[in-house]
């Protein structure tokens, strides 16, 4: 088992300011899953899986949209759809920073204005393996959209949960 990292769990937020003195925020989520880590790291990185539980309810990843080359270096890259309103779209692009699978996956994602975000997503293995604890963080966002990005990995990870059920 790995060693738990030694930060406060539930949503931590560090406020951070940026040049222009729009206050910043860190999104911290913390979850558990029945599921070993190399089946969660899967999720994360094999776009077949991927396309199966990636976004809020009500939006979907069409597979032909989803490109995923785990390598530091390499890329993810998706679209999610809206399920009620096809041309409304988001896209993801995202370059590897580290992966050390099953334990760690980090990337650097490029938004539309051109500002960047960084994922670091850390999974430990639980007792007997067969359950796993998941670390997301998520950072800089501007703090007012911190909850509902929260809302939408929320909602993300209940459908991953749906999937690893089966």
């Amino acid at each position: 088992m790995r060693v738990a990292w030694g930060r406060p769990r539930l949503g931590t937020r560090r406020p951070r300011t940026r040049e222009n003195g729009i206050a910043m925020a860190e999104l911290v989520i913390d979850r558990d899953f029945a599921a070993p880590c190399e089946r969660l790291f899967q999720a994360f990185t094999d776009p077949t899986v991927l396309v199966e539980w990636y976004g809020p309810v009500g939006f979907s990843v069409p597979r032909t949209t989803c490109e995923i080359d785990p390598r530091v270096g390499g890329r993810r890259r998706l679209e999610l759809v809206n399920d009620d309103d096809p041309v409304q779209r988001l896209s993801v692009d995202a370059t590897f920073t580290e992966l050390d699978p099953p334990w760690l996956i980090a990337s650097q994602e490029e938004l539309p204005d051109g500002g960047t975000y960084a994922l670091r997503i850390e999974i430990d293995c639980c007792e007997g393996k067969e359950r796993s604890h998941v670390r997301l963080v998520q950072l800089p966002w501007p703090g007012a959209d911190v909850e509902q990005i929260r809302s939408g990995w929320e909602s993300s990870f209940t459908k991953l949960d749906a999937l690893l059920d089966l």
